[in-house]
């Protein structure tokens, strides 16, 4: 039977194992990450998900830093 410091190293061990992402696929799930969450935000994804009553949230699109 394994004492308790045994168990915990062997269990590191194998997580340790596990492959890692390439850093191609660390970017690219980034870039597609930031991309499709600003683009929630600026289109009338956000507003239609959680909408808010008696609360008019502006089209995005047509604020100035968006436009």
């Amino acid at each position: 039977m394994a004492t308790q410091p045994q168990a915990q190293a062997e269990r590191v061990r194998i997580e340790s194992k596990r492959p890692g992402w390439d850093f191609a696929s660390r970017i690219a799930f980034r870039f597609c990450f930031l991309y499709l969450g600003l683009f929630c935000l600026t289109t009338q994804v956000l507003p239609g998900l959680f909408p808010i009553p008696n609360i008019d949230v502006p089209d995005l699109a047509t604020v100035a830093p968006i436009r």
